[in-house]
């Protein structure tokens, strides 16, 4: 009896995905990013550990993966991180620089942004080898976006 071609694909895409993780320096984690009641596949970095191990890099999909995916991916890989980020970001763009805590993204905090902007953190893109400024998410950048305030 064989599996669906389906989970063929799958299993390549979590070795394709574990090749890429071990390229980008520092190393990356593999996670959901659940924001604004939809979930993305991404990763994170620790681009600060020296200063702080909560400033991290999130690399997102630009589009939601269906719960579908979602469901099959955690069936093969049920250790994978799930983080929830505030709806309050503006989260659209792929790279941010947030906080991380345990299973949520949020803001960095005023000394985690002075070192930053101090130190400078410059982000190479692994398709086309660009080298960009990566910046955290701006509150209510989305005129569209209803959902509450938390002033």
């Amino acid at each position: 009896m064989s599996q669906p071609p389906d989970v063929f694909g799958l299993i390549r895409y979590l070795a394709e995905e574990k090749e890429r993780m071990a390229k980008q320096k520092p190393p990356g984690i593999p996670a959901f990013i659940d924001w604004r009641d939809q979930t993305y596949v991404g990763s994170v970095q620790e681009i600060a550990p020296d200063y702080s191990r909560e400033i991290v890099l999130l690399n997102k999909s630009p589009q939601p993966v269906s719960d579908e995916f979602k469901n099959a991916v955690l069936a093969l890989d049920k250790n994978r991180l799930r983080l929830t980020a505030e709806s309050m970001f503006d989260l659209r763009a792929r790279i941010h620089i947030l906080k991380r805590s345990e299973e949520r993204l949020m803001g960095l905090t005023e000394g985690q942004q002075e070192y930053l902007q101090n130190e400078g953190v410059e982000v190479t893109e692994e398709t086309t080898g660009e080298t960009m400024t990566a910046f955290s998410p701006k509150y209510y950048a989305d005129p569209d976006y209803k959902g509450t305030s938390k002033n």
